[in-house]
């Protein structure tokens, strides 16, 4: 295709579009032009349906009037566009749609019978500016246009590149099995209940028995008590150190009375 040039879509187009979830039920043999090459991909180009002012009648022509009078600022001022080529001719850009020569049928010839491409400027330039303002629509909110624009896009891009399409298949398969892998296995689960057990029982086996307990609070009282005592009766202690001293002291006698009877 050659950008700005008028062609014919092929019978399988329209199924093409179909197929893809999008509607297009124009039976007409209508010229489309392809007007620019999509920045995604060199072989994939937007094309914008075209029919003759000539054939609409009064209500028809009031309506597009109408759509072609609303402020810029509003959407629907780019759904149509008018402006010559090898006739008047109505420009359905509400209806632009992405195209491949696959779907090419023959191009659209002008009074010299040869390929008819626009030149004129400004009417490339109106063509390029209300079709971008659709496309921004499309992109902020995908098929939104009853031909399905997104989806019909992604169909051709798929065709154009069947290679990608299977790696994303493989790389999706990959994916979900992975994390079927990361899903945890029951006797792992089993283990760590297991070994939580195991740990709970230890921690109860470590916390020390009632009687221990007991047994060492009553050592405690009974030291406790000693020291008591010989704080409230300090003559007890007055007491037994006397009676240590005359121990000590009958010791000593005896040690001499022993020593005497040797040395007689």
């Amino acid at each position: 295709m050659i950008e700005r040039g008028l062609y014919y879509a092929s019978p399988e187009f329209a199924e093409m579009v179909r197929n893809a979830g999008g509607t297009w039920n124009d039976t007409k043999r209508r010229p489309i032009v392809c007007l620019i090459k999509s920045s995604e991909d060199n072989d994939l180009y937007w094309a914008i349906p075209m029919g003759k002012l000539n054939h609409r009648d009064d209500a028809q022509k009031d309506r597009l009037n109408m759509f072609l009078s609303l402020p810029e600022r509003d959407i629907r001022s780019c759904y149509y566009h008018i402006g010559r080529t090898t006739t008047k001719s109505i420009f359905f850009i509400s209806d632009a749609i992405p195209i491949t020569d696959k779907y090419i049928g023959e191009e659209h010839t002008g009074a010299d019978h040869r390929h008819f491409i626009i030149k004129n400027p400004n009417l490339i330039a109106e063509l390029e500016r209300k079709l971008f303002r659709i496309l921004a629509v499309e992109n902020s909110d995908n098929n939104h246009f009853r031909q399905h624009i997104t989806d019909v896009k992604q169909y051709l891009l798929a065709e154009l590149h069947p290679e990608s399409e299977s790696k994303k298949v493989e790389d999706k398969d990959q994916a979900t099995s992975a994390d079927s892998t990361s899903e945890p296995h029951p006797e792992s689960e089993s283990k760590k209940a297991d070994d939580k057990d195991q740990a709970t029982s230890a921690d109860s086996t470590s916390e020390p028995h009632p009687e221990s307990e007991s047994k060492k609070a009553d050592d405690k009282d009974q030291a406790a008590s000693a020291d008591t005592t010989s704080v409230l009766h300090p003559e007890s202690e007055s007491k037994k150190a006397d009676d240590k001293d005359q121990a000590t002291s009958a010791d000593t006698t005896s040690r001499s009375e022993i020593s005497s009877a040797e040395s007689t």
